[in-house]
């Protein structure tokens, strides 16, 4: 092989090694923003995204929309999620210490969808740092509220609004 061949062959594969890890890492950062069940009356729903916004409720508290389908292209997530046109979803609004103040329940099991229960479901390992809202949502068990069931243990990370 003639040695500008075998320089080039060098310096490509050392472009691809370090630019591998990147790569990776970059698809690492963004493949679960949202993991864990979310169940209604038995039935799992697979929350896929979240995303957050200034609360309409408080200066500082922040509401998480977390739905089954991308709700990213919605004029209104929020609305969008609680008329169940993202699947299952969950609107959480949460104040700057990680403290629960509004959860509505929209899980397509449930025949009264939409409700409000503010006290049941609460936050752990709370953080807003570097731009990014992080933690877990938990019912700690299967819960009942108005006749209908359901069960949240969730970790989530999203940008800050």
């Amino acid at each position: 092989m003639n040695i500008r061949i075998r320089i080039g062959v060098a310096v490509l594969t050392s472009l691809v090694v370090i630019a591998g890890p990147t790569v990776a890492d970059d698809k690492k950062k963004d493949a679960a923003p949202v993991s864990g069940t979310f169940t209604g009356n038995g039935q799992e729903a697979k929350l896929a995204f979240v995303s957050s916004k200034k609360s309409d409720f408080g200066k500082d508290n922040v509401t998480l929309i977390f739905t089954e389908k991308d709700h990213a292209k919605e004029k209104n997530p929020e609305t969008a999620a609680m008329f169940n046109r993202c699947g299952s979803a969950l609107i959480i609004t949460v104040t700057p210490a990680g403290k629960v103040v509004g959860c509505q329940v929209c899980h397509q099991a449930h025949k009264k969808s939409g409700f409000n229960d503010i006290g049941t479901l609460e936050t752990k390992d709370f953080k807003i740092a570097d731009g990014k809202l992080t933690g877990q949502l938990t019912t700690n068990g299967v819960k009942e509220t108005f006749g209908e069931k359901w069960e949240v243990k969730l970790t989530f990370e999203v940008k800050q609004p």
